[in-house]
């Protein structure tokens, strides 16, 4: 589906252009796929008539401060393809979107009604998915070191998987949140990424065993593993260790 926005905001002429659509749970659709095929086929003319009617409806001569801006036209039927595409090729994994790469809120709006799980790295984010409707249970605060009054936020928003990967968070989540489900993140060769995150957040496999430990002394609810191998990552057997590693982690956690 067309979607126009300015300054990166959902406009009404979104309404306006596909007047005949609306969001359905995933549940409503007996074969995704023919959907998806068929908003497919019709995205190239809805495409074409948001941008006409965008472009028709400023007036240069007369128009207000703002309104010649730049814009995007963006194809929320793409996002339910590719949904749909993950449905299909990983049945048993709910995906959990990463709101910084794109906070539009139709596309939040979209895949919470489609069942997905959202990835949110602050409050604001968290607070953003909240708005949505979304219920706490489906929000990851994949932030391995949060200040105490994040924490304390989360708490009270129940807002229970989160990550970390040094002991001091351990602490603070005893503290403040300690019916959390957690994930260890660890540390990922992301040589071959744009974006090298392991030079930030990870937990190298030198010290996994001892986070598991404190974690088991400290009572805390270890979920699973998390990793990130880069954003813009072009080398494929990064993924392969990193799940390999995950294993590891896995067995040590059993041998505890």
């Amino acid at each position: 589906m067309a979607t126009i926005a300015a300054s990166n905001t959902i406009t009404d002429e979104y309404a306006a252009v596909t007047t005949n659509y609306r969001i359905k749970p995933a549940a409503a659709y007996e074969d995704g796929a023919e959907h998806a095929q068929d908003g497919e086929r019709k995205t190239p003319a809805m495409i074409g008539a948001a941008l006409q009617k965008h472009i028709e409806g400023v007036d240069p001569d007369n128009c207000e401060p703002g309104e010649e801006d730049a814009f995007f036209v963006a194809d929320i039927g793409e996002v339910y393809r590719q949904h749909m595409r993950w449905k299909k090729n990983l049945p048993r994994v709910t995906p959990h979107y990463a709101i910084k790469c794109n906070p539009d809120p139709m596309v939040l709006r979209l895949l919470g009604a489609l069942g997905a799980g959202f990835d949110c790295a602050s409050k604001a984010e968290i607070e953003q998915v909240l708005k949505t409707g979304v219920e706490p249970s489906r929000i990851i605060y994949a932030q391995p070191c949060k200040t105490k009054s994040y924490l304390r936020y989360t708490a009270k928003q129940n807002v229970k998987q989160m990550t970390f990967d040094n002991t001091d968070e351990l602490y603070k989540v005893k503290e403040l949140c300690p019916e959390a489900e957690l994930y260890l993140r660890i540390l990922t060769d992301d040589s071959a990424s744009l974006c090298r995150l392991s030079q930030k957040f990870g937990a190298s496999m030198g010290n996994t065993q001892e986070l598991l430990a404190l974690a088991k002394e400290l009572d805390l609810n270890i979920a699973g593993v998390a990793f990130h191998v880069g954003s813009g990552a072009t080398d494929p057997s990064a993924f392969v260790q990193a799940v390999r590693d995950a294993r590891t982690v896995f067995d040590q956690a059993i041998d505890l």
